[in-house]
């Protein structure tokens, strides 16, 4: 028996229907939710395990933050501080005929700041943005002259685009400060479709079987601002909003050889954010937030792979703890999140086939050392899909973060 050989083809195209192929009547194999695989990927925001466990609520946090959502509130940061952020997730995906689950797990953030003077606070960090790691898999028996043959065709799909901010904020008062960041959207996506046969059916004398595999590596670079207010106008009452533009997203072939392969620029939305926080009694606090995103501008460009809408996001909850830091504090937060999503999942002629997403969140918080070390872990239960969007999902999601200032 002779080996059997591995090809390597590199064409967008080729994936993109093989992979809606395998999607159509595959078992989904362990991988990020499988929303994504539509449009430029599943957008997961760059926010620490505090905001997480409040719904999702970033923007108008008390003592300010270290989120990649508005970059006016780092100006509230007394000292020095780091933090970073670990997300573990498990899903259980239903497709007709079909059930899967899986998990991944991700740093969704990492950002330090830089106090310099009385009025001036500077940051740099990374955080999520569009996530594309995901995975199909398929068993299925092809027929042969004289014999069947086993075989697995397989998909994957691993990567995505990150965001890296150098921010600055500068505080006019106390009570009112501005914030502005440049964003870099930067990631690489591998995408390979590959064939097995089952070694066994390889009988001597026969032609050989080929286990094939298509493989293409695309890079993105996109270049986005962001602008932000925070003003606090009573001791209870924080308030807050934010614009970040994204710019064009642009996807380019990874190796300068691959003659097949052509780019293609994407239009990033145009995000607007609102939020507030008050203090109701001196042991509760009420986050709303909400926002828009524009990813309607993108419709056009992702046409083939069924197009985007405007998506639009409403987060809140309650934190229950003391309202300055203690020596030690355990603050309890509960929270709920509805997000409609931008790309859809179903039929192109059905306007109830893009998803949305809905989360009850609960966590707790760690205030040590008069707040010199916090630790924050978020908890969320979820569902995705609805209407005609043919796919549901429900998931878990912890995100735990720590974050140390340097007092």
């Amino acid at each position: 028996m002779r080996p059997m050989h591995t090809r390597t083809v590199r064409g967008p195209a080729a994936l993109l229907l093989a992979a809606a192929a395998l999607l159509a009547g595959s078992a989904p194999a362990a991988a990020q939710s499988l929303l994504a695989s539509r449009g430029l990927g599943y957008v997961n925001p760059p926010i620490d395990g505090r905001a997480r466990a409040l719904g999702g609520a970033a923007l108008a946090l008390p003592g300010g933050g270290l989120s990649l959502i508005n970059p006016a509130a780092i100006s509230a940061l007394p000292a020095p501080a780091i933090t970073v952020a670990f997300q573990p997730d498990f899903y259980t995906s239903s497709l007709p005929g079909q059930d899967s689950d899986g998990s991944t797990a991700r740093f969704p953030l990492l950002n330090a700041v830089f106090p310099f003077g009385t009025r001036w606070t500077f940051s740099a960090g990374f955080g999520s943005y569009l996530d594309q790691t995901w995975a199909v898999e398929n068993q299925d028996t092809l027929s042969l002259p004289g014999r069947d043959v086993a075989i697995v065709d397989r998909f994957t799909s691993r990567g995505g685009v990150t965001r890296i901010r150098a921010g600055a904020a500068y505080s006019f008062t106390e009570r009112l400060s501005v914030g502005v960041g440049g964003d870099l959207y930067t990631g690489s996506v591998r995408d390979t479709l590959s064939r097995r046969f089952a070694r066994g059916d390889t009988v001597p004398g026969s032609t050989d079987l080929l286990a094939t595999s298509y493989t293409t590596e695309w890079q993105y670079r996109a270049l986005g601002a962001s602008l932000g207010v925070r003003w606090v106008p009573t001791d209870a009452l924080n308030l807050a909003a934010s614009v970040t533009a994204g710019g064009t997203l642009e996807g380019r072939p990874a190796s300068d050889d691959d003659s097949v392969s052509v780019g293609r620029d994407y239009t990033l939305p145009l995000t607007f954010d609102v939020g507030a926080s008050g203090r109701v009694t001196p042991g509760a606090l009420v986050v709303l937030n909400a926002q828009w995103a524009g990813w309607s501008a993108a419709d056009e460009d992702l046409a083939r792979v069924g197009g985007a809408r405007d998506s639009w996001m409403v987060a809140g909850g309650v934190e229950l703890g003391p309202s300055t830091p203690e020596e030690r504090s355990f603050p309890l937060r509960l929270g709920a999140r509805y997000a409609t999503l931008p790309f859809r999942w179903g039929p192109a002629s059905a306007d109830a086939a893009f998803p949305s997403e809905k989360a009850l969140t609960a966590g707790l918080g760690a205030r040590l050392a008069g707040g010199a070390a916090q630790v924050d872990l978020g908890g969320e239960r979820g569902w995705r899909g609805g209407g005609d969007s043919v796919l549901d999902e429900s998931y878990w999601r912890m995100t735990l973060s720590l974050t140390l200032l340097g007092r």
